[in-house]
């Protein structure tokens, strides 16, 4: 799709994209003034396994597995429920976890501990706390496995510290006797300093082991280590011009995505470019929208309004027609249109004013004669007319009512319920062919081509066709419908009017809009279309 084409989309749906883009603001307002602030306070830590020499690959590696795990663990209930405990929090351990986020700095052993609350300093606290009772926790899981060998040994050592303080106390009351020695105390002297030695041997040896065994467990302990302490928090979310302007972001897009869905879903002609791209047929005029007093002859501009913009683009309309007329030798010219309410009557009445106006002797005839109204733009009476015309005969020249300079009218007649038959009859062609001996030109208004089968029968016995299609209104398959339709009746399809477009609406560079020459009033005509057929 063409730049051109975004802009004429952007100019048919502005209005909804700023009303959708200021309701999307003021919702971002909205919630900007009524969120509430949080906080986020973070501490880092860092998780590894004590080996005592430098970690190769697969040790790294699985220190970072370990510090996967961590992340989960810190977040468990046991944790939460302590928490809650130890701070005094009335918060369930679910609502807890939910303030709780653990992210691994990169490919680090370095856990990231963020908290989310509404207090930062309570924020901050939750984060340092978790920490210090999960390191609690940790260390004694994994103490438990050696709680009992480090008993059993303070147990012996502590028997053995009392057996050496009762032999000791032995030895010294054995001392303090008076006297010489008997050979049986001297024996027992000895005895007891024996057995003393060995007792503080033995000390020794499960003192070593003790202290082997404390050993043994802290190089086997994950340790977890504070790296950094969290401090009352800081506030986080969007700030209030941020919220704004993703809610008016959010608007432009719901209403963009609108807008595209109603062009998709919308099957009617935008511009003169999609009506020729459609069914190949050249669009020789463009009218615009222009404002019409209460009854039907306000709408024939090129004679209230001759000065007007509307009035210009009648007459460059004709102007593009005498070309066509003049090399394809064209005498009659069926005007015609999709459906009601495109402008077809409104344009044969203003067309033939305008070829009148440029010297033609134009006779436009209302062959509409189910629905006529070209009497009434004219204000001309509709007793006698076309259709009495093929039912008796009637002269010509009786009928035609001549309504401006160069330019006659022959009315429709009373209206015919029997329409279809009587544009059958054999008269049709002498009487479209005497119409032709009388004016440089004929204009035959007719009914929409999906209305009725009116159009093509007439159609078929003029030397060409012009087509109505009005923007917004006339549908896609429609026209090419109509298209078809005309060209296999074996009429000759000579061009479109692009009728009542607004004001720059397709981009057209040879838009209407050349009113800086025009009358003043010409504002006031440009505002609304008229209603007709």
């Amino acid at each position: 799709m063409e730049l051109r084409h975004y802009l004429n989309l952007l100019g048919r749906w502005w209005w909804l994209l700023l009303i959708v883009t200021i309701v999307g603001a003021v919702v971002g307002v909205g919630v900007g003034r009524f969120k509430t602030v949080t906080y986020e306070a973070s501490t880092t830590i860092l998780i590894y396994q004590a080996s005592g020499t430098l970690p190769d690959a697969e040790a790294v590696s699985q220190g970072q597995r370990v510090a996967d795990t961590y992340a989960e663990l810190l977040q468990q209930r046991p944790i939460m429920e302590e928490l809650a405990r130890k701070l005094s929090l009335d918060i369930e351990p679910e609502a807890l976890k939910r303030k709780v986020r653990v992210d691994q700095v990169g490919n680090t052993n370095l856990l990231k501990l963020t908290i989310t609350d509404e207090d930062p300093q309570r924020a901050a606290d939750i984060a340092n706390e978790i920490v210090r009772i999960f390191v609690a926790q940790n260390v004694e899981s994994q103490s438990s496995q050696y709680t009992e060998s480090l008993n059993n040994i303070q147990a012996q050592m502590d028997q053995v510290q009392a057996d050496i303080k009762s032999a000791e106390a032995n030895l010294e009351a054995l001392t303090s006797e008076e006297g010489t020695l008997t050979p049986q105390q001297a024996q027992e002297r000895a005895q007891l300093q024996a057995l003393i030695a060995e007792h503080r041997n033995t000390n020794a040896i499960l003192l070593d082991r003790y202290e082997q065994t404390r050993m043994a467990h802290i190089k086997e302990l994950d340790r977890i280590s504070v790296v950094e302490e969290a401090l009352p928090g800081k506030a986080v979310g969007s700030a209030a011009s941020i919220l704004v302007l993703e809610g008016a972001l959010i608007g432009l897009m719901l209403a963009a995505g609108a807008a595209l869905l109603f062009e998709y879903l919308d099957d009617t002609v935008k511009s003169a470019e999609d009506v020729e791209q459609l069914v190949g047929v050249p669009v020789l005029g463009m009218i615009g929208v222009f404002r019409a007093g209460n009854g039907p002859e306000s709408s024939l501009v090129t004679l209230n309004d001759p000065e007007s913009a509307s009035a210009e683009a009648y007459r460059l309309l004709s102007i593009s027609l005498e070309h066509e007329i003049t090399q394809r030798s064209i005498r009659s010219l069926v005007i015609t249109s999709c459906t009601p309410l495109e402008g077809k009557t409104t344009t044969s009445a203003n067309l033939a004013v305008a070829m009148a106006q440029g010297g033609w002797r134009v006779i436009v005839v209302d062959m509409d004669i189910r629905r006529p109204s070209l009497h009434k733009i004219f204000q001309q009476a509709n007793k006698v007319g076309f259709s009495a015309m093929l039912r008796q005969p009637i002269d010509l020249a009786d009928n035609l009512i001549p309504v401006a300079e160069n330019l006659y009218l022959l009315a429709s007649g009373p209206p015919a319920p029997d329409a279809s038959s009587l544009l059958q009859q054999p008269q049709m062609v002498e009487l479209i062919e005497e119409l032709k001996s009388q004016a440089d030109i004929v204009i035959i208004d007719t009914p929409p081509v999906m209305a009725v089968a009116d159009p093509v029968l007439v159609a078929r016995l003029a030397d060409a066709v012009l087509l109505v299609v009005r923007p917004n209104v006339t549908k896609s398959g429609v026209l090419r419908q109509v298209v078809d339709i005309v060209e296999k009746s074996g009429a000759k399809l000579l061009g479109i009017v692009f009728n009542q477009v607004k004001s720059r609406q397709d981009g057209s560079h040879y838009y209407y809009d050349y009113y800086y020459y025009g009358s003043k009033t010409d504002s006031r005509h440009r505002q609304r279309a008229t209603g007709d057929e």
